[in-house]
């Protein structure tokens, strides 16, 4: 899930530690394209073999998403229990919830949590990748130094 990536890119969104936030971002472009095949290859022999999906498949997949969420609520909890850059641990499950329920959807699982997306702003940096590499935005950051 994406959820890890919230953190990191909510210091750019601060404007804190903008640096990091932009070594995340370059990290979440990797892993979209990761994330994005292995979903068209799974999407792809679950249409052209229906068969594989019995309902004891599918029961598996909710379970194995739930127990991820589980892991997931109890990482929160203990990792922000006062909240950190206006999130706190409810807003950082609400999101991982979110983010499963859309691995679901894509699998045509459907959705189990029916959870709003806490993190609008975060849609930017997973759904539309970047159209600049590291290398212009590198020599963009070198310039700017320079002309100060």
């Amino acid at each position: 899930s994406f959820r890890s990536f919230l953190i990191g890119l909510s210091f750019g969104r601060t404007q804190i530690l903008r640096g990091v936030s932009s070594l995340v971002n370059y990290i979440l472009r990797d892993e979209t394209i990761h994330l994005g095949f292995g979903m068209q290859a799974m999407r792809k022999l679950l249409n052209e073999n229906p068969a594989i999906l019995t309902p004891e498949l599918k029961i598996e997949l909710i379970e194995t998403m739930d127990k991820a969420v589980q892991l997931e609520t109890a990482y929160a909890e203990e990792a922000m229990p006062e909240g950190i850059l206006g999130m706190n641990s409810k807003y950082y499950i609400k999101y991982c919830k979110h983010i499963a329920d859309r691995r679901l959807k894509t699998l045509g699982l459907g959705e189990v949590y029916k959870v709003q997306n806490p993190a609008p702003w975060l849609m930017t940096s997973t759904d539309m990748p970047s159209l600049r590499s590291f290398f212009e935005a590198s020599e963009e950051a070198s310039y700017s130094l320079n002309v100060r």
